[in-house]
C-alpha cells in the first residue's frame, strides 16, 4: 500500500495514477486460461509505456523498465506469502496470487506500489484486497 505523510505533489500524484493504471491493467489481465509468464509480458510493456509518459525511459525495454519496476507483479499465494507454483501453467479457478506493481524513484524520493490479492473465478477473478483499494493518506507535516 501507499501512504503519504503530507500534501501529495504533482509528481507523486503523477506516478501514483500511473502504478494505479497499470495495476487496472494487470486486474483486467487475470482470467482463467492465461498464465502469470504471459500477463508479466504485457504489464511490463504497459509498464514502459507509463515510465516513458512520466519521463523517467526513453525506450520502453525490459532493461529500462527494470531500473524503476526491478520486481514482478505477481506470485501465487498459499501456504507462504511467496508459494511455489508454474508460472507458464494457465491460470485455473481458485488459484489465488497477487497483482503489486510499484514505481520506485530513488533520485526523488518516490515508490509508490499497490499491492492487490485476488482468487482466480471461472469467469475472470474476485479481489480479496478490496477493503484497501484506496490509498491511505496521512496528513501531517514533516520536519
Amino acid at each position: 500500500r501507499t501512504y503519504l505523510i503530507g500534501k501529495p505533489d504533482d509528481r507523486i500524484t503523477a506516478v501514483y495514477r500511473a502504478v494505479r493504471e497499470v495495476s487496472d491493467y494487470a486486474l483486467s489481465l487475470a482470467k482463467p486460461g492465461v498464465s502469470i509468464r504471459e500477463n508479466e509480458r504485457k504489464i511490463r510493456k504497459f509498464m514502459g509505456t507509463k515510465l516513458q509518459e512520466l519521463g523517467l525511459i526513453t525506450e520502453n525495454n525490459p532493461e529500462s523498465v527494470n531500473i524503476y519496476y526491478p520486481h514482478s507483479t505477481s506470485h501465487y499465494l498459499g501456504l507462504d506469502v511467496h508459494d511455489v507454483g508454474d508460472y507458464d501453467q494457465p491460470l485455473q479457478p481458485n488459484m489465488v496470487l497477487t497483482i503489486e506493481p510499484g514505481i520506485y524513484i530513488p533520485s526523488e524520493g518516490i515508490g509508490v506500489r499497490i499491492e492487490d490479492d485476488i482468487c482466480i473465478t471461472n469467469s475472470g477473478h474476485t479481489v480479496l484486497s478490496t477493503s484497501a483499494r484506496e490509498p491511505k493518506i496521512a496528513l501531517a507535516e514533516s520536519s
